[in-house]
């Protein structure tokens, strides 16, 4: 039976959205508790929360870190997980907001499959601004026509064995990723795999928490190709923040370094390791000076000349994976290159 649903809310600069993403969880009544975990906001987010926690007493719980300072947002998420008391969890930022249909899926999973661990679907976009659209139109090369169409999903349905190669494509095709805003999962599981955010990634934890999911817990597609929650894009939005490519390629390179470092002590097959160091080497590369990306770049020209190209921050797999030789190289000369430095 599908009930209990703990909602974590990281608050942070939320201000305007909060009260939205609030009343969008509390529609359903699944949802035992609202977990809202302040962040040391600068702006009102706080007073909000409290009210928002007054108005409506044991539903909406208002959390904050010893002496309300700012730890990001794994970290208030990991406090959300500890506090947690419904069977399953379910997350949202505090700028999106759920959609009637949020939890129809998860109903009817939990139900036929008893070894359900988590369901995934999809997310859609809510642009609050035109700015805000036509930048995230132009960060994600869609048109602007095709705007309010846009998902953030798993394009197959695939079965719960088949998820973790997906999100990463080394052995099948990459067709997607799911949000943390349309996945829910068993509390059970959580304390059954001991799965927390990683406090270190400023950036990407939410990523790395899905992959680990992914590998640990059976995960079984829910709405895939309709939106069950919504991401609010605004000017403000950090997805759309332009910023420095070198300070882009700083942060993918310490998530990746968390990835390698989690798959050697889980001891994944060589396949996975060799692409999740490649990954790194790569954004490694392209956090580096110019010149110092020169030399690197002329150092493996001699392995093979068009591995690089086009490339800056497009996964590796996607263009080797098509091609034999590529994959000899991936698989082979490169790694080679890579145990000499």
């Amino acid at each position: 039976m599908f009930d209990q649903v703990s909602v974590i809310v990281p608050v942070y600069n939320a201000e305007e959205y909060l009260e939205k993403a609030v009343h969008s969880i509390l529609q359903f009544e699944e949802v035992v508790e609202v977990l809202l975990i302040e962040d040391g906001s600068p702006d009102h987010s706080l007073q909000i929360a409290q009210e928002l926690q007054n108005r409506y007493p044991g539903r909406v719980k208002l959390l904050q870190h010893p002496g309300g300072i700012n730890k990001g947002a794994g970290a208030s998420r990991n406090l959300g997980l500890i506090e947690a008391k419904g069977n399953y969890i379910a997350f949202l930022d505090a700028d999106d907001f759920y959609l009637p249909t949020r939890f129809d899926h998860e109903r009817i999973i939990f139900k036929q499959h008893p070894d359900a661990e988590g369901v995934y679907g999809a997310i859609g976009v809510h642009f609050y601004s035109d700015k805000a659209r036509d930048t995230f139109c132009k960060q994600m090369n869609i048109p602007i026509s095709e705007a309010e169409k846009y998902l953030t999903t798993i394009q197959e349905n695939l079965q719960p064995e088949e998820v973790f190669d997906a999100l990463w494509g080394v052995v099948r095709k990459n067709t997607g990723y799911f949000s943390l805003d349309a996945f829910t999962i068993q509390t059970s599981a959580i304390r059954k795999h001991q799965l927390q955010f990683d406090e270190t990634l400023r950036l990407h934890q939410d990523t790395e928490f899905l992959c680990r999911c992914a590998y640990f817990c059976k995960l079984y597609a829910g709405s895939i190709h309709d939106a069950v929650s919504m991401r609010g894009v605004h000017e403000e939005n950090r997805m759309i923040t332009i910023r420095n490519v070198r300070q882009t390629a700083y942060h993918r390179f310490l998530f990746y370094e968390v990835v390698e470092q989690w798959a050697q002590k889980n001891k994944l097959p060589a396949i996975y390791l060799n692409h999740f160091k490649i990954q790194k080497w790569v954004h490694a590369l392209s956090k580096e000076s110019f010149w110092k990306r020169v030399t690197s770049y002329l150092r493996i020209r001699v392995i093979e000349k068009d591995f690089f190209k086009r490339r800056l921050f497009k996964p590796v797999h996607q263009k080797l994976f098509e091609h034999a030789f590529l994959r000899k190289v991936y698989m082979k000369w490169v790694m080679s290159f890579l145990k000499k430095d």
